[in-house]
């Protein structure tokens, strides 16, 4: 990948997990007024702003942020091939491109979403005023709704919580399983 477009696809990417934070912002229902949530929406306003005009969210789902991430990955996969080695021979192909990338950010954002809790919770211990840290209250917001069902399986282990150690695996196996499904769309 040359310079120009190597940076295009890191801003692309970047731009994305933004876009995939303020989809599960609003798919948890996270605290609206916390200086997170904020920065993610004005962040991103400018582009799903006029998107969730055309397509409004239902309910807790924002379409309008995930049509924008499809559309920034498809876009780009197209420029990318088009100047590279001409036209995709299956139509299929920029949309699976598409969902590898999304699929991984998605894991992505939850897997750092896991090491941030751990190493707040770390820090509350030794310091409980940790707790008024703006991040703690949306990364648990967050990584609840996975942690919970399996809190109810694996009670913790002597104040040791291993639920956070089986999504950490979890999702290390989820990320092998999405590059071997999009992988077959790829070919």
């Amino acid at each position: 990948m040359s310079g120009g477009i190597g940076l295009v696809h890191w801003l692309i990417t970047a731009f994305s997990y933004v876009l995939a934070l303020r989809f599960l912002l609003q798919l948890v229902q996270a605290d609206f007024y916390n200086p997170v949530s904020q920065y993610v929406l004005k962040f991103s306003d400018p582009v799903c702003g006029p998107v969730r005009k055309l397509i409004p969210a239902k309910g807790r789902l924002d379409a309008a942020s995930l049509l924008v991430m499809v559309l920034l990955h498809v876009v780009f996969w197209l420029f990318v091939q088009k100047n590279s080695i001409g036209f995709p021979e299956s139509a299929v192909a920029p949309f699976a491109y598409s969902g590898f990338n999304i699929t991984s950010i998605f894991l992505n954002v939850f897997f750092a979403a896991l090491i941030v809790l751990v190493v707040l919770s770390w820090l509350m211990m030794a310091n409980p005023a940790g707790a008024q840290n703006p991040i703690w209250p949306i990364v648990n917001q967050l990584v609840e709704p996975l942690a919970a069902p399996l809190r109810q399986i694996i009670p913790p282990l002597g104040g040791l919580d291993l639920s956070v150690l089986v999504l950490f695996l979890g999702i290390q196996f989820a990320k092998m399983l999405n590059a071997q499904f999009w992988s077959l769309w790829l070919r």
